[in-house]
């Protein structure tokens, strides 16, 4: 069945492996993951400063490492979802599509699969 979608940019990969997704970070996903990950211990700072929870100490402590733990996760996810809508032609990608065909003409040299 043929493909009927029409996207902005031109598709890479519509079913990109984690590996690859995560090499081709670019900075900017860097930081919003970094972003993302300071917004929830912020967020329970900011909560306790000005509707104080009446239990400082340990458990404000442990709040804050959970928070900053989900943050991490959903940071991450984030930066994730960003790589995968380039590969899939949705936003910019012209960087992944230069170093998509420096490492495929890399691989194909060396006579190695794309996927592995």
């Amino acid at each position: 069945m043929q493909n009927t979608h029409k996207t902005p940019y031109p598709v890479i990969d519509s079913d990109p492996i984690f590996s690859r997704v995560v090499r081709y970070f670019r900075p900017t996903d860097y930081a919003v993951a970094a972003g993302i990950t300071a917004l929830g211990p912020a967020f329970m700072y900011w909560m306790e400063k000005y509707q104080p929870s009446g239990n400082p100490g340990k458990p404000l402590v442990r709040a804050m490492k959970l928070a900053g733990g989900l943050g991490a996760m959903a940071g991450f996810c984030t930066a994730y979802m960003m790589v995968s809508t380039r590969f899939c032609g949705l936003s910019e990608n012209a960087r992944e599509i230069k170093k998509y065909r420096e490492e495929y003409a890399r691989l194909k040299a060396q006579g190695k699969p794309i996927n592995g």
